[in-house]
């Protein structure tokens, strides 16, 4: 089954994020364009997946007061859910996962994981998928 975007550009990252409302188009715009950087190179970090000046303008966005992970995800949620929407059956795989970190005594702000562990975080993250594996 072939999925349609809201949009129906002839770009997944502005179909992806173009709803996203920072009070400021020029915002939304810089979203799209680091989607599409980062989705070159999924698997590396920022420093090496962007080059100086795009890094550089990412560390703005992501400092920007008006950025929040709300308006960040908030769309991508939206465009995720209509392509559930289009589908009859959709599979959803979980898991739960420890992360311990008592090994970063300096990190703050975390909680509590199992055994005892008090410095690290639970996450229990799903991925919607279609019957054929198609996320």
């Amino acid at each position: 089954m072939k999925l349609t975007a809201r949009t129906q550009s002839n770009d997944w990252a502005d179909d992806e994020f173009g709803e996203a409302d920072f009070g400021d188009a020029r915002l939304t715009q810089r979203l799209a364009v680091l989607a599409r950087k980062i989705s070159q190179a999924p698997h590396c970090s920022f420093p090496q997946a962007l080059d100086a000046a795009t890094l550089k303008a990412a560390y703005r966005f992501f400092d920007n007061p008006k950025v929040d992970v709300k308006g960040v995800l908030e769309p991508h949620i939206g465009q995720t859910l209509e392509r559930i929407r289009q589908l009859p059956v959709v599979l959803v795989p979980q898991d739960t996962s420890e992360f311990n970190w008592t090994h970063l005594p300096a990190t703050e702000g975390l909680g509590l994981g199992t055994g005892g562990n008090r410095h690290g975080f639970m996450i229990h993250s799903q991925l919607a998928v279609s019957p054929e594996g198609l996320p």
